[in-house]
């Protein structure tokens, strides 16, 4: 017979253990969270800077022009056209975006596939800074980094969009002006679009108060921060643009940095204040 009792935990010394380890757990999981979606953030901000520089080499190969953010022949939006100098599709998605699919099967293959970002394409009506739409009869005018369709004799006589793609220099706020942004392929499908696709229109536009013309296929609105924050996207302040966490997105400029801030700030009144409208690189 043993000459020595065995020990073991009590009732109580277990819950004890139990009650540590649970209050632990509260503690840590929070900042687990935190640092999961910091790591992502970090990712997304390595994609947009990749993507910039491939823009900018692009634009020292083609005589300081900006690419198309979407050619008349959609497989030559800017995401494709750009990507043999990062040679893969893998930086164009983002680890917040939760959808890597076309909405409908009818989309694989000739639409290219889904992307994660946006270029600035804002255009506006001809005689108005500001407005809603234009089209044929109403001819646009490119405001942003890139043009957002070139659509030459598209509606007689002359152009739709009335002027093309810019070059670098004439982009008077570098550090000031978006070139590219989230705009999650994941958000376009649930706003009812067919997707954020390299090959597809939807990569490319952004416009104000332009609802309908577009949003049939992906969303397309520019921030803008007179909107109700309650409206649904994308007609609230942050427009099209997709929110990576704590309710900012991150935005690649013209000069190639990238800075995460809340979406309307990119737009707080273009109507008022024209002149702090980062979509517009001719303010």
């Amino acid at each position: 017979m043993s000459n020595y009792l065995r020990k073991a935990f009590t009732l109580i010394e277990l819950l004890v253990v139990i009650a540590i380890i649970a209050i632990l757990a509260a503690i840590l999981f929070p900042v687990f969270a935190q640092a999961k979606a910091a790591a992502k953030n970090s990712a997304d901000i390595s994609n947009l800077k990749q993507s910039t520089l491939a823009v900018l080499m692009y634009s020292g190969d083609y005589d300081d022009m900006f690419p198309y953010a979407l050619d008349n022949v959609w497989n030559s939006s800017w995401a494709v056209i750009t990507q043999p100098y990062i040679k893969n599709f893998g930086v164009y998605r983002s680890p917040f975006d939760s959808n890597n699919k076309p909405a409908d099967i009818w989309l694989e293959g000739w639409s290219g596939v889904p992307i994660s970002y946006g270029a600035n394409s804002y255009y506006h009506p001809q005689n108005s800074k500001v407005g809603a739409g234009c089209g044929c009869g109403d001819p646009c005018v490119l405001g942003g980094v890139m043009s957002p369709m070139a659509q030459p004799d598209s509606c007689a006589p002359g152009d739709w969009f009335t002027s093309w793609t810019k070059s670098q220099t004439v982009v008077t706020n570098v550090a000031g002006t978006v070139m590219i942004t989230d705009k999650f392929n994941a958000d376009a499908i649930k706003a009812g679009g067919w997707g954020n696709l390299s090959a597809f229109f939807g990569v490319s536009f952004f416009c104000l108060e332009c609802a309908y013309q577009w949003d049939w296929g992906s969303p397309v609105e520019i921030p803008d921060g007179r909107l109700v924050a309650t409206e649904p996207y994308p007609f609230g302040p942050d427009g099209a643009v997709s929110l990576t966490n704590a309710k900012r997105a991150n935005f690649a400029m013209a000069d190639g940095h990238v800075k995460t801030m809340k979406p309307s700030q990119t737009n707080p009144d273009p109507i008022n204040r024209p002149a702090d409208n980062m979509w517009d690189a001719d303010r």
